[in-house]
């Protein structure tokens, strides 16, 4: 019979220490060339970039940016990524479609949430 061998306790992560590292990482996917790179793609990409760009501008106390993007998202991306009858042509030339697509819409869930 085999005893699971226990894991080391996992280290506390201090809350100024993660505040510090995702405000890194909220400035690092707004200013880098590929966070902008991915804000620009027609597909479930820039739509997932917007997702993570709302949360850590929110946990980081940037409102104004969380706004901007949230206030974006029917120009950006919903009215040029998803057709009138709910096609969404950019996923749908991808080799597994639906999965993009399903990934694009729970983006766009995430970003309601």
């Amino acid at each position: 019979m085999c005893v699971p061998i226990p894991k080391p306790p996992l280290r506390i992560f201090p809350k100024r220490r993660l505040f510090s590292c995702l405000c890194r990482l909220f400035a690092k996917k707004v200013n880098s060339p590929q966070g902008q790179e991915e804000a620009r793609q027609a597909n479930n990409h820039s739509t997932a970039h917007d997702a993570q760009v709302i949360a850590f501008a929110m946990y980081a106390g940037n409102m104004k940016v969380a706004r901007e993007v949230i206030n974006a998202i029917p120009r950006k991306r919903l009215f040029t990524q998803i057709e009138p009858d709910g096609k969404q042509p950019h996923e749908l030339r991808r080799t597994l479609a639906f999965g993009y697509s399903q990934f694009n819409l729970s983006h766009f869930i995430d970003k309601q949430c």
